[in-house]
């Protein structure tokens, strides 16, 4: 970022840990109600930008995102550079034959990566 090596956030676990997702693609109607299961953290937002949420964590400002039904091309260049800044990142297709119908997965710290992805690939 301007010449300087990005690094993710030390997070002690899941109660000190910033999230971001995608509300509207994880929600299900409920007797005319829409209804969303998130993780328990410390924080929870949603930027409705993936390419800037994923920012936010290569530049330790933030500590994962979990995603359903999110765009590749949302997502491929962000799981880079989260890897690149000493992150993880794992996005699986939901269709295989077709790329349009999106992916799910998640990308963040290290210390909370296997618990975020046990939460979306359960």
């Amino acid at each position: 970022c301007n010449g300087n090596k990005l690094h993710v956030r030390e997070t002690r676990d899941m109660n000190d840990a910033i999230l971001s997702t995608n509300l509207n693609g994880r929600a299900k109607e409920c007797g005319g109600e829409m209804h969303v299961s998130i993780i328990q953290c410390a924080s929870l937002h949603n930027y409705g930008c993936a390419a800037f949420e994923m920012a936010a964590i290569a530049e330790g400002l933030n500590d994962g995102i979990y995603y359903e039904r999110v765009g590749l091309w949302d997502i491929a260049p962000g799981s880079l550079i989260i890897e690149e800044a000493g992150g993880r990142a794992e996005f699986r297709l939901r269709d295989p034959d077709d790329v349009r119908k999106g992916t799910d997965g998640v990308a963040s710290t290290k210390k909370i990566f296997d618990e975020l992805r046990t939460f979306i690939f359960r």
